[in-house]
């Protein structure tokens, strides 16, 4: 009989939710922050697990749940593709596998922050960053970054249980991105922007669409089932829209 997220002990419940934060069995009602309930002590409680690395996952040691994987690849490659438009400045909030960060090197941005909160992430992400000119990496949570932030011409958000942490982000995506910028985020199996974020964003003076990309999931993925996902496109009107794909 599998774990559920009731019966885990409390450090142990976030790990059977999905790569969002989310359950994704619950009822629709149901999910979403009364589910995970992912206060700071819960976001702790995951940089405080440990990690294993393989060439195509990175997955919580104890569990084995999956953290990322390298089926995410076209999205990721969207995202970068989003965030890098602008060959400017771009900051991506989690590094993950490094997957997008790479995708944005190879579009040759003047300026790479990258700000990632596991110890274990950021010591590969040192690695990776060594000897790639115009690369800074920011170490800890983005909320202990944000506040001495400059503005970028790019800005994707992707980090592990991050659905609740989107409106705390984003409410500085005004401050943070210049007025020709792209911003994206991973949303997962989510078809639609939620509808918070959309109106948080409308009150900044943005502006939105999806793209939908194609990717095909690890048959050992549990926070994803679907072929196709939509990757959001964020910009200011004055700045007209970006020609995507």
């Amino acid at each position: 009989m599998p774990r559920t997220h009731s019966n885990l002990p409390p450090l142990k419940r976030f790990f059977c939710l999905s790569r969002t934060g989310e359950k994704r069995n619950a009822p629709k009602g149901l999910r979403g922050a009364a589910i995970c309930g992912k206060s700071l002590p819960m976001q702790k409680s995951y940089l405080e697990q440990e990690l294993s690395f393989f060439s195509d996952r990175i997955e919580v040691a104890e569990t084995g749940t999956p953290v990322m994987m390298s089926w995410e690849r076209p999205i990721m490659r969207r995202m970068a593709e989003l965030a890098a438009m602008r060959r400017g400045a771009v900051l991506e909030v989690g590094f993950g596998m490094g997957i997008s960060s790479t995708e944005v090197q190879v579009l040759g941005p003047r300026q790479h922050t990258i700000i990632e909160a596991h110890p274990q992430i950021i010591a590969r992400a040192r690695a990776w960053a060594a000897g790639r000119a115009g690369v800074e990496l920011l170490a800890g949570r983005w909320q202990d970054h944000v506040d001495r932030l400059g503005a970028f011409d790019g800005v994707s958000f992707d980090v592990f249980a991050g659905e609740d942490q989107r409106l705390a982000f984003f409410a500085h995506l005004g401050r943070l991105l210049r007025p020709a910028g792209v911003a994206t985020l991973w949303l997962g199996e989510e078809t639609e922007l939620p509808a918070p974020l959309a109106a948080l964003l409308a009150e900044q003076g943005f502006a939105y669409h999806l793209t939908k990309v194609s990717a095909i999931p690890d048959k050992r993925c549990t926070y994803a089932a679907r072929n196709e996902f939509m990757v959001p496109v964020i910009w200011r009107p004055a700045a007209g829209a970006p020609t995507v794909g």
